[in-house]
């Protein structure tokens, strides 16, 4: 039964992540087929676009997901065709914008979860600004303005009572 109980619990622990996950991932499958299914049927040339880099920017520049497909300034292309003159290299590519989409929600998603999202920062900020303003923050903020300590003592019915008492002027009885 422990057994078991452990079990459903990392179970109910990691489910979110994981099912995120795998959910993320299936989408990313699935587009990556139709972008292929795509690029197989010949894109229409209004979908496609030239760009021209130098090889050593092909190595700087552009962050390779695989050989046909890069990241470049945050948007995914997938290569159609490439060519070669001189020291450059040309790429057709067709412009990935659904795949750009899903790693922008995926990046949001893990910086969320890692407590690194700009909107939760700046909430967090807030409420710990409101709060220090409710609460004292600094400990040793108030302290009493005694230098030396003092009995004081309050009068009531002609009977006197002192904040610091005084050793009794016996022992106390034994019990037998």
């Amino acid at each position: 039964m422990k057994k078991l109980s452990v079990i459903l619990l990392l179970f109910s622990l990691t489910a979110p992540f994981t099912g995120t996950y795998l959910f993320l991932h299936y989408n990313q499958n699935k587009i990556r087929t139709e972008v292929a299914a795509i690029i197989l049927a010949g894109p229409d040339k209004k979908d496609l676009i030239e760009l021209k880099f130098t090889f050593s920017e092909t190595e700087t520049i552009l962050t390779w997901k695989h050989s046909r497909e890069f990241v470049y300034n945050g948007q995914m292309y997938d290569i159609v065709d490439q060519r070669q003159e001189g020291d450059s290299i040309f790429y057709t590519c067709y412009k990935d914008d659904k795949e750009t989409r899903l790693n922008v929600e995926k990046e949001r998603i893990i910086a969320k979860a890692l407590g690194q999202d700009p909107f939760q920062k700046n909430q967090k900020e807030r409420i710990k600004s409101f709060f220090k303003t409710v609460f004292q923050h600094e400990i040793d903020a108030w302290k009493p303005n005694l230098t030396q300590p003092c009995i004081i003592h309050y009068a009531l019915n002609i009977k006197h009572y002192s904040l610091f008492s005084e050793s009794p002027l016996s022992p106390p009885p034994k019990c037998t």
